[in-house]
Parts: structure tokens; sequence; C-alpha cells
């Protein structure tokens, strides 16, 4: 139950002893509140996401993710590396000398349509997808994709359904 301003003492023994929740609007969170949830949901998988078909490697920094993709291309023509294989990401992990800022991450459907909508409208980057697995000490194989091929092939929904343009 919320109200404005709290409860009386009487309301607070009856909702404990009947189990009720009680809140007041400043336990509520904020319409801020809401709208990072829902852009960190957008935008930033976490250890618990799984592949819905793809891993990535991200930047983290004091722990958490900080909204950064690796970069395996160039400054001006930027290709996000994809993985089928959770394993295979973090073999390509171990390549890289500053592998302690970098994490694996699982994308979803939702995640992967808000990055190809991103590169659409603002990075214009690329894709780069692993295709098999190798030994760690030879070089991965990576085919690029654009954007536009990405989504075609692999997006499950339709750009209209759950995801607008950002």
């Amino acid at each position: 139950m919320i109200a404005k301003s709290g409860y009386q003492e009487g309301a607070l023994q009856f909702a404990k002893a009947k189990g009720i929740l009680l809140l007041t609007l400043d336990d509520l969170p904020s319409f801020t509140d809401i709208i990072v949830k829902k852009i960190e949901y957008l935008l930033l998988p976490d250890e618990l996401t799984k592949d819905e078909p793809f891993w990535t490697i991200m930047q983290i920094q004091d722990g958490d993710i900080t909204g950064s993709y690796l970069n395996i291309g160039t400054t001006i023509e930027p290709e996000i590396p994809l993985f089928f294989s959770k394993h295979v990401a973090q073999e390509c992990l171990k390549k890289y000398e500053d592998k302690d800022s970098l994490c694996v991450r699982g994308l979803t459907q939702v995640q992967l349509r808000t990055l190809i909508n991103i590169s659409k409208e603002i990075t214009h980057a690329n894709f780069a997808i692993c295709y098999y697995p190798i030994p760690i000490d030879e070089q991965l194989q990576f085919i690029r994709l654009s954007y536009q091929t990405l989504e075609e092939y692999y997006c499950i929904d339709e750009p209209h359904n759950k995801i607008s343009n950002i």
C-alpha cells in the first residue's frame, strides 16, 4: 500500500500483522531512476545476460561496464566484435594487454537491436563476427558485417516491434 505522507500507528501494526508492505512516495523510484534502469537494460548487459545469439567484449572501469564496446577496427571505421561462443570471446580477451579493463558479455535481442540503432544513427560502426574457434596462439578470424546485414540476418524481431530508433 502507498500513502502520500505516512501511516498512523494502528495502520502500521495492522499491516505488520497481515504481511502488508507499506510505502510512502519517498520509497518509490523517481522518474529519472526508472529511465536510467531502462537505459541500462537496453545498453548494458550484465554478467548474467545470455547470448541471443552473440557474445561481445566491453570495457569496464572499477568493475562496472562503461557502455563502450571493444573496437577491433580503426578510429575512422570502428568494428565491434561478436562471438557465437562465450568461450571463444574469453579466448580473444586473453590476447589483449589491457584485458583487466575488458569483460565478456552476452547480448540479448533487445540489446543487439539497440546497438544496431546506435550504429545507424550515431557511431556508424560495423560489426565483425568470429566465425570459428581456434587455438589461442593463432589469430582469430572475423567476417566483417555492416549493421544492415547484421539486422537483416540476426535480429529476430522487426525494428518497430520492441525498440524504436534512439
